[in-house]
């Protein structure tokens, strides 16, 4: 049988076994759904910078990190990087409204940091690569220090910043890891992301819960049916506890759901800020008592009349679902950096040997912009 053929059927075993549940895709990885056995990797193929739509993915985007570290090169972290810079810049554009300032200073240090990283590509001399790798790994810690600063601080606001922060917050983390990864520090990288995994895992959590209300009941309100239902919602419950299946998840809200037309007014005064901000907002909310109205901004306290009905908030859950959904498919992702690497350290490969190997794969590829890589 030819190479070409061989994968062909790796390709479509894949492909099969993704659409009929006999394997699950968590991040970059592909194990089996009973036994969890992994059982493959997927991958960008090189020189892909934008995010992958595939149904392979069953996620609205990739959110900011790659499948796998070994394709997440400096470029890539770069135009990621821009993205979210421009986003947070619009936000801040949004929220001068109400004199709520967000922190967009460091972005540039971290830019330096990446320059600094992918120009150790073109040096000759070992110990300056070596040696301005270090440089960038620094900063790249620095960096670290900064956005988890931030990220408790918007988190604790329940700001629509703390998701471009966790996301910033990731990628400094990874990249520092690959730095390791260039200098064939290979223990380093995988402590760095255990490390970095813990500290994530606690941000996601608690944003995420923030994002579910006070009574998660509300994404299954019949006005969502045809963007929210239980079986996506339950994915969701599925990343906290994965036991956890679609008649626990509706047991859990059974009697939230019925009543949550009953206390809506109570629901609506619990909500973060980065929920209300999507609200339709009228003529007679376009002065700054009005902006704060739906920000909560300061010195904005909600009354009864002042609040914004049901109505107008419920269509905002559609968007946030997906923003849940990104930041676990995110988290997920770093959780198998750490998989990754593990795997290349009991191989005994080198990070080199290891990143050809990914090159090498293409002929394995799924579509034009992933490939497979089996198991050993």
């Amino acid at each position: 049988m030819s190479s070409s053929q061989i994968a062909i059927e790796l390709a479509e075993k894949v492909i099969n076994g993704l659409a009929d549940g006999t394997l699950e895709r968590i991040g970059g990885l592909i194990r089996e759904s009973v036994a969890k056995q992994f059982v493959g990797w997927l991958r960008e193929a090189p020189g892909i910078t934008e995010p992958v739509l595939s149904p392979l993915l069953s996620v609205t985007t990739a959110g900011a990190l790659n499948l796998g570290i070994s394709t997440m090169g400096f470029a890539v972290v770069i135009n990621r990087l821009a993205k979210i810079e421009r986003q947070l810049k619009r936000t801040q554009e949004f929220l001068s409204s109400v004199n709520y300032k967000i922190d967009l200073t460091f972005y540039a240090n971290l830019q330096a940091a990446l320059d600094l990283a992918s120009s150790v590509f073109r040096m000759n001399n070992p110990e300056t690569r070596k040696a301005s790798m270090l440089q960038a790994v620094n900063r790249f810690l620095e960096a670290e220090r900064h956005y988890l600063s931030l990220v408790d601080i918007e988190i604790g606001n329940g700001s629509q910043a703390a998701c471009d922060y966790i996301a910033t917050l990731s990628l400094s983390y990874a990249v520092a890891a690959r730095c390791y990864l260039e200098l064939e520090e290979i223990e380093t990288a995988e402590h760095h992301l255990r490390e970095g995994l813990a500290t994530l895992r606690h941000r996601y959590e608690r944003h995420i819960t923030g994002l579910l209300t006070s009574n998660p009941a509300a994404y299954l309100d019949p006005c969502l049916k045809n963007s929210v239902n239980l079986r996506r919602l339950t994915k969701i419950y599925q990343w906290f506890a994965p036991g956890l299946d679609e008649a626990a998840v509706f047991e859990m809200h059974r009697e939230n759901l019925f009543g949550f037309r009953r206390n809506q007014s109570e629901w609506i005064k619990s909500l973060p800020p980065s929920i209300r901000l999507g609200a339709t907002v009228g003529p007679r909310e376009l002065n700054q008592s009005g902006w704060k109205r739906f920000i909560g901004g300061q010195g904005w306290r909600p009354t009864a009349w002042s609040l914004p009905s049901v109505t107008e908030l419920l269509p905002r859950l559609s968007e946030t679902i997906e923003t849940i959904e990104i930041m676990i498919e995110d988290e997920r992702r770093f959780g198998t950096y750490i998989t990754e690497v593990d795997q290349i350290n009991k191989t005994g490969m080198t990070f080199k040997q290891w990143d050809e190997l990914s090159l090498q794969s293409r002929s394995l590829g799924l579509t034009a912009e992933l490939v497979y890589i089996p198991a050993a």
